[in-house]
């Protein structure tokens, strides 16, 4: 009886009325997480709740009000045009709403309340291609459903896209370009591809690459994938004319804008990262952190290979685009060697894109199989594949541990041995086939949460809300102070340059080069981490003389010896802390600065 209701409400091509709630009420436990981590990510001050965003993300919204009150998309008023970001068209949301009058915490709350809603539209992104995928199939609702309810709860997409980054923004445009590209060359009865599709991954593709110039690789792949699906030369000439001209065009314009305006044909955290760093050492460090993906990349190795074993030529169309996303964001990490936060023993912000994209690979697959009633083609590579996340979970142990997360740390190793158990023995279930099928969902659920999201949720919670929290408390107050204690001219230098430089409102010098052209291209300093390897006080102390020295990167004797040599006197004060001034300054408020030398 079970099983006959369940074909009933899944067999149908089009979603009725009670499938559709079934979809909304699943994304709800997804959105009370958000939300939960949205609040938890903030702190009571002045009789409100505060928010933030991280160290980036604060310095792209200096930029964007900036552009929002001068008209000139620099960092402060008066600054150099140096693109310090690398995201424009995220970028200039954030200058949307400063333009809506938004400012400080309600606009940091803006932008996390979109990147909740984005992270939703994923999910009804992402349920709506494994419907499609899987129409007409008995399990097409369930698995649409699992999808939907999965995705808000992939922590590396939520930290990073609530933390104010693009993630999800791009991840979005990522899925869309993916279904309109197999939707325009998979129309049944027809030997030319379908105009309306192609036009929405152009669409996609173009917004993609204006949010962040490197979606291009994304654009030309699926774009390539197009031509070698066709049959015939009217379709290829279709796909240059509606799909490849729009990425190319928008790749010039891009590059001509980034150069006419700031003087670069690339963003300065290209030059900043990349420039005087052989591939070798970049590649190198991005394998070693990419270890960290072991577990998760094992897991949808396991479902590509079920997909081109078992699957038909839509569904092996659909799990190529959607795996050539994750390949290409690994690969990108790799090649720029990881990102500066890798300790964090996640996805850093470059493999989360397509996070959402290996979820609807999995139910895709499992959709299709379960179909067909083939439960034990999951059981011949599971014994194999399935031991590599348990490799991986022993080098991270090793890696990336510490004392504070040895139960977090635990906890995923327990998590992952109780998803292999269920999984490896889902077959030997003695329930309907229907409830198994539902079951097997749920499980595999619980397993892709495991391998991408046990770590770094579980320290979620043992430390209530993230350290980032505290961070952010700080480096908040630092800019109010340091605006206290300073002339609305005063220039101070920097190595924290997002919330310290939009609370304080007054011009900075980037001393790890993030917005100085110059910092971003004189040779590195020790080992390889991304934006944080170049830094020259005698240009940016000595030379450009700040009037406030308030952080420096690598601090030692010597450099504290300098500071002396070039006029600058420690002080403190109460919500400044310690910090180097210049001697004689006259925008310096030195009645409030107490004598801390000693």
């Amino acid at each position: 009886m079970k099983d006959e209701l369940g074909a009933k409400i899944t067999t149908k091509s089009e979603w009725d009325f009670p499938a559709k709630v079934l979809l909304a009420l699943s994304m709800i436990p997804g959105l009370i997480f958000l939300l939960v981590f949205l609040w938890r990510s903030g702190w009571d001050a002045d009789g409100s709740r505060q928010f933030s965003l991280s160290d980036d993300a604060m310095i792209s919204m200096t930029y964007a009000r900036t552009l929002a009150e001068t008209g000139e998309w620099v960092w402060f008023p008066g600054a150099d045009r140096v693109q310090g970001f690398t995201n424009p068209l995220w970028t200039a949301y954030m200058t949307l709403l400063h333009k809506l009058g938004l400012e400080g915490s309600d606009a940091a709350l803006g932008v996390s309340l979109t990147g909740i809603f984005l992270i939703l539209a994923l999910s009804v992104l992402g349920a709506l291609i494994v419907h499609r995928a899987l129409a007409g199939s008995r399990y097409e609702v369930i698995a649409a459903t699992v999808t939907a309810a999965t995705i808000p709860f992939l922590y590396p997409l939520a930290y990073w896209t609530l933390r104010g980054m693009e993630v999800a923004l791009l991840s979005l445009f990522a899925l869309l370009m993916i279904l309109g590209v197999t939707d325009a060359v998979n129309v049944r009865g027809s030997e030319t591809i379908s105009l309306r599709p192609l036009i929405l991954a152009a669409v996609a593709a173009v917004l993609g690459i204006l949010t962040r110039m490197d979606f291009v690789a994304l654009a030309v792949v699926l774009f390539a994938w197009g031509i070698v699906w066709t049959r015939n030369r009217v379709s290829r000439f279709r796909l240059i004319k509606v799909l490849f001209l729009p990425i190319l065009s928008s790749l010039i314009i891009v590059l001509f804008f980034q150069y006419l305006y700031w003087g670069d044909w690339l963003p300065n955290t290209y030059y900043l990262k990349i420039a005087g760093y052989s591939p070798l050492d970049r590649i190198e460090r991005g394998f070693l952190v990419s270890m960290k993906l072991v577990p998760f990349l094992s897991l949808i190795a396991l479902f590509i290979y079920l997909a081109l074993r078992y699957g038909d030529l839509a569904t092996i169309r659909m799990v190529t685009a959607l795996g050539s996303l994750i390949l290409i964001v690994v690969m990108y990490s790799i090649w720029v060697g990881g990102d500066a936060w890798e300790w964090n023993r996640m996805a850093n912000r470059y493999v989360s894109i397509g996070l959402p994209s290996a979820v609807v690979i999995v139910f895709i697959v499992l959709g299709s199989i379960l179909a067909k009633s083939n439960q034990e083609a999951f059981r011949s590579p599971l014994n194999v594949l399935l031991l590599t996340p348990l490799l991986g979970l022993m080098y991270t142990i090793f890696i990336f541990s510490d004392t504070n997360l040895y139960a977090s740390l635990m906890l995923g190793i327990v998590l992952i041995l109780l998803s292999v158990v269920l999984f490896a023995n889902i077959a030997r279930i003695k329930s309907s086939q229907f409830q198994s099928a539902i079951l097997t969902m749920v499980v595999i659920s619980f397993m892709v949460l495991t391998t991408t999201s046990a770590f770094p949720a579980a320290a979620w919670l043992i430390n209530r809300g993230g350290g980032h929290v505290a961070h952010d408390q700080l480096v908040t107050a630092y800019g109010k102070a340091l605006a206290l204690v300073t002339q609305k001219r005063a220039v101070i230098a920097v190595v924290w340059a997002g919330a310290t430089a939009y609370y304080s409102r007054r011009p900075m010098v980037d001393l790890l080069g993030k917005s100085d052209r110059v910092i971003a291209k004189v040779p590195p300093i020790g080992d390889l981490h991304p934006g944080h390897n170049k830094y020259d006080y005698e240009y940016s102390i000595k030379q450009l003389q700040p009037d406030v020295v308030f952080q420096l990167w690598g601090k030692n004797e010597a450099d504290v010896q300098k500071l002396k040599e070039w006029g600058y006197i420690l002080r403190c004060h109460e919500g400044v802390g310690a910090a180097w001034y210049r001697a004689g300054s006259s925008l310096v408020n030195w009645s409030l600065l107490d004598d801390c030398s000693s």
